[in-house]
């Protein structure tokens, strides 16, 4: 998996009581998230953060953070 650390806009889907990421653009390519693999959350100082692993269609991995005070959303790495 590669690190990749790059600012991307996501698709949110909310369903239940749930939410997870539904799609996610990364250089002009649009990838539909399967499923997600991981969910766990980190707190730096006042920030609270949420990093999903997903698979996405056609078989690949992503790791995907989003930021609740900036809320903004980073893709970490993919492969």
């Amino acid at each position: 998996m590669s690190e990749i650390n790059e600012t991307v806009q996501v698709a949110m889907l909310f369903r239940a009581g749930e939410v997870r990421p539904a799609a996610f653009i990364w250089n002009g390519h649009r990838y539909e998230v399967t499923r997600v693999t991981l969910a766990h959350k980190t707190r730096l100082g006042d920030v609270l953060q949420w990093h999903f692993a997903v698979e996405t269609k056609g078989g690949g991995a992503a790791r995907l953070a989003f930021d609740t005070l900036s809320l903004g959303w980073q893709l970490e790495a993919i492969g």
